[in-house]
């Protein structure tokens, strides 16, 4: 029982790992992150989130 809790959070942790790198290199290729070595900077976002029309950004 134990061993297949194990399994189970290694392949939780192997999942999570690929959809969060899928995200940042969304992010890059969209501009809005930048990444310098093994950093990631997010770059300024208001005027990105203005030209879209978020309601919320005023």
């Amino acid at each position: 029982m134990l061993g297949w809790m194990i399994v189970f959070l290694g392949v939780g942790f192997v999942i999570g790992i690929l959809v969060m790198s899928s995200c940042i290199n969304d992010y890059v290729k969209r501009g809005l992150m930048e990444r310098r070595g093994r950093i990631y900077r997010i770059i300024e976002i208001t005027n990105t989130l203005k030209e879209t029309g978020d309601d919320r950004i005023k």
